[in-house]
């Protein structure tokens, strides 16, 4: 089961249809205690304010739980992608889950861009991966944000775009992935992501079904 968590944020119903209708296995949750131990994968949608985003998820129970199971797969998008980082300065400043290294910061005006980042816009793919099959450099996806990650680990970047300057775009860091850009709103290319990262998600599960057969493990979310 692929859970979609819902922590009040927009843009959470585009997300909910773009996974469902590729993957009759997906719901959505509004707090852990919903979460059942047939977890195969965890979706980090919405855009809109950061602290409010970290804050709501840390009421709701998931934070602490996200900071845990780093070994099912993870997908954040937008305001989700941003989460996975250590920080941002938006509203006076907010922790983040620190599941990647780096800084979310606001976009310093510059005459002639526009705050915030709105259309579309290409990519530069740093490395590949099972979520980013069939994507090439020069993709067009499709952004919306005010705010962007700097310092990030290096390692971790799998994408990059520019915008008044050159930008992470996505990370990805064992099986937790994110995209600044929506890929649920980038037509083609984009549900190419959604179908990638529900492939890693079912070959999670049959990773898990072998364990639980051989008696040698158990599913990380117990």
């Amino acid at each position: 089961m692929i859970y979609i968590l819902d922590y009040g944020a927009g843009n959470l119903k585009s997300a909910y249809h773009a996974f469902k209708s590729n993957h009759n296995d997906t719901v959505l949750i509004d707090h852990i205690s919903r979460l059942q131990n047939n977890v195969t994968g965890l979706v980090l949608p919405g855009d809109g304010s950061f602290p409010y985003a970290y804050h709501t998820l840390q009421k709701r129970g998931f934070v602490s739980f996200l900071r845990q199971n780093h070994a099912i797969p993870l997908l954040g998008i937008c305001v989700g992608f941003q989460l996975l980082f250590s920080a941002s300065t938006e509203d006076g400043g907010c922790e983040g889950l620190n599941l990647i290294k780096g800084k979310v910061v606001r976009f310093e005006q510059q005459k002639p861009y526009k705050i915030p980042h709105m259309g579309w816009n290409n990519i530069l793919l740093k490395q590949q991966t099972p979520c980013t099959r069939g994507i090439t450099d020069h993709d067009y996806f499709y952004f919306v944000h005010s705010y962007y990650p700097k310092d990030v680990d290096s390692k971790a970047v799998l994408m990059q775009t520019s915008y008044i300057s050159s930008f992470c775009a996505a990370v990805h860091k064992k099986n937790i992935y994110g995209f600044q850009f929506h890929p649920e709103k980038s037509h083609t290319k984009g549900m190419l992501i959604i179908k990638n990262f529900i492939n890693i998600c079912n070959r999670y599960q049959k990773q898990q079904k072998t364990l639980s057969k051989s008696g040698s493990g158990e599913n990380s979310a117990h």
